[in-house]
């Protein structure tokens, strides 16, 4: 991978779609519109993660689940009658 980084490898990166890592560029993170794409360098992406897990306020990765309910027997679907 280069220094620098496009909206799509963010998303990539992070694990968000390509609409939040455009919004994140525009306005979190320092970026710049080159060309025909909006571009981050590395070490400003790298920098702002660090920043967001010193926080707390970072989420957890997409895909990734929290610690739910027990793994008991599920809700009976039935009337009780």
């Amino acid at each position: 991978m280069t220094d620098r980084m496009t909206s799509a490898e963010l998303a990539t990166y992070l694990g968000v779609g390509i609409a939040k890592a455009r919004h994140l560029m525009g306005g979190e993170i320092p970026a710049a519109f080159l060309g025909r794409s909006w571009t981050a360098a590395r070490s400003d992406v790298d920098s702002w993660l660090e920043a967001k897990s010193t926080t707390g306020k970072h989420r957890r990765a997409k895909g990734q689940r929290g610690r739910g309910k027990s793994l008991g027997a599920p809700p009976s679907r039935g009337s009780a009658a």
